[in-house]
C-alpha cells in the first residue's frame, strides 16, 4: 500500500511537469498557426479583396487549434454585430483565448495588427500584417530556442519533486 502511494505521488508530480512542458510546445504551435493565418489574411485581402468577417471565417477554416478558435470567434462577433470593428472583435476573441494572457506579447502584436485592419487603405493594412508576422516570427524563434531547455527542465522538476515528496512520505 505504501508503495502504491509513493508511486501515485511520483506520477502525479511528474504529470504536472509534463503538463507545463506540453503548454510550452502548444505555444510554439499556436505561434506557427497565427503566422500562417496572418499570411493567408494578407493574401485574401490583397488578391481577392475579401471582406474582413469572411476573411476571418476563412482563416478559422484554414487553421487549426486555438488559432482557428480565435478567428472563428472574431468572425462570429462581426457577423452577429454588424457595427463591430475588427479591432474589437479580435480583442473579444483574445479575451476568450486562454493561451493568451493579458500581458502576453503575442496578444499585443495581434492588437497592434488589428488596429490597422479595416481602418486604413489596403497598402497600410498589408504593411500592418507584415509587421505583425515579422514580430510573431521573432517571438516564435525565441520560443523555439527556449522550448527544448524549458521542456526538459519542467519534466525533470516534476519528476524530482515527485521523488522528493515520496522520500518525505516514506
Amino acid at each position: 500500500m505504501k508503495l502504491a502511494g509513493v508511486l501515485f505521488v511520483v506520477i502525479s508530480a511528474a504529470s504536472v511537469g509534463f503538463r507545463f512542458s506540453y503548454a510550452v510546445r502548444q505555444r510554439c504551435g499556436l505561434l506557427g498557426q497565427l503566422i500562417l493565418a496572418l499570411r493567408l489574411l494578407k493574401s485574401e485581402l490583397s488578391a481577392h479583396g475579401t471582406p474582413i468577417p469572411e476573411a476571418f471565417a476563412f482563416l478559422a477554416a484554414a487553421t487549426k487549434g486555438s488559432a482557428a478558435d480565435y478567428f472563428s470567434m472574431a468572425s462570429k462577433q462581426m457577423h452577429q454585430k454588424k457595427w463591430m470593428t475588427p479591432e474589437k472583435s479580435l480583442e473579444i476573441a483574445s479575451d476568450k483565448l486562454r493561451e493568451l494572457s493579458a500581458d502576453d506579447p503575442v496578444r499585443m502584436v495581434l492588437h497592434d495588427m488589428a488596429l490597422s485592419i479595416g481602418r486604413f487603405d489596403l497598402e497600410s493594412q498589408l504593411t500592418g500584417i507584415d509587421c505583425a508576422v515579422a514580430r510573431l516570427e521573432e517571438i516564435r524563434n525565441l520560443s523555439e530556442q527556449e522550448k527544448t531547455l524549458r521542456c526538459r527542465t519542467y519534466r525533470a522538476l516534476g519528476l524530482c519533486a515527485g521523488l522528493a515528496l515520496a522520500i518525505l512520505l516514506v
